[in-house]
C-alpha cells in the first residue's frame, strides 16, 4: 500500500520527467521541480532528494518501474529455445524503448557532464549487455550460434543492434512503426546470428 510520502516522491519524479525532457537538464532547478509537482522546494530537499543529481537517478529508477522493463523482458528468460529468446528480445527491448525513449535521450545527453547520468547510463548498458550474452550463450549452448562468431563477439554484436540508437535512428527519426522495426531485427539478427537447423 503506497503512503503519502510515495505519492508524493512519484508526483515529484513524475513532474521531473516532464520538465526535464521538456527544459533539459542543465536548464532546470529543483525549485521549478517542486512547482510543478505541486510541493515546495523544502519538501523534495528534506524528504526526497539532496541534489538534481540523486533525483536523476531516482528519476531513471522510476521510469523503468513505470515501464515494467523487468515484466517486459521476463519473456526473453521464459522462452522455450534460444532462437524463441532471441525473437522474445528483439520485441521486449523495442517495447522498452518505446517507454523509456525520452529519459534514455535525457540521459544520453547528460552523462558527458554529469557523473551520476554516467553511473545510471553504465548500469543500463551493463544490463543490456548481460541479457545479450545471456541470450547468445543460449545460442551456444543449443547449437544454434552461427559459425564465425565467439560468444563474446556476438554477444557484443547483438546488444548494439538493439540499442537505444537503433530505435531512435530507425523508429523516431526515420519513422519506421514498431512491428516494422522488429519484424526486420529479427530477421537480421536471425540471419546473422543463427545457425540454420540441419536438414
Amino acid at each position: 500500500m503506497s503512503t503519502r510520502r510515495d505519492e508524493t516522491r512519484a508526483r515529484v519524479l513524475d513532474a521531473a520527467r516532464s520538465v526535464l525532457v521538456e527544459r533539459g537538464y542543465h536548464g532546470v532547478g529543483l525549485e521549478e521541480v517542486a512547482t510543478a509537482a505541486g510541493v515546495s522546494r523544502q519538501a523534495v530537499y528534506q524528504h526526497h532528494f539532496r541534489s538534481k543529481s540523486e533525483l536523476l537517478l531516482a528519476l531513471v529508477a522510476h521510469v523503468d518501474a513505470v515501464a515494467d522493463v523487468q515484466g517486459l523482458v521476463a519473456p526473453v528468460v521464459a522462452a522455450p529455445t534460444a532462437v524463441d529468446a532471441l525473437d522474445a528480445m528483439v520485441a521486449a527491448l523495442a517495447t522498452v524503448d518505446e517507454r523509456i525513449h525520452d529519459i534514455a535521450g535525457l540521459l544520453a545527453a547528460v552523462r558527458v557532464t554529469d557523473p551520476g547520468a554516467e553511473a545510471a547510463w553504465q548500469s543500463r548498458m551493463t544490463q543490456r549487455l548481460g541479457g545479450a550474452r545471456l541470450v547468445v550463450q543460449r545460442l551456444h549452448r543449443e547449437g544454434r550460434l552461427a559459425a564465425g562468431w565467439t560468444v563474446p563477439d556476438a554477444a557484443d554484436f547483438l546488444f548494439t543492434a538493439l540499442s537505444h540508437a537503433t530505435y531512435q535512428s530507425l523508429v523516431l527519426e526515420r519513422g519506421w512503426p514498431k512491428k516494422r522495426y522488429v519484424r526486420h531485427l529479427r530477421r537480421v539478427l536471425r540471419a546473422s546470428l543463427v545457425k540454420p537447423r540441419a536438414r
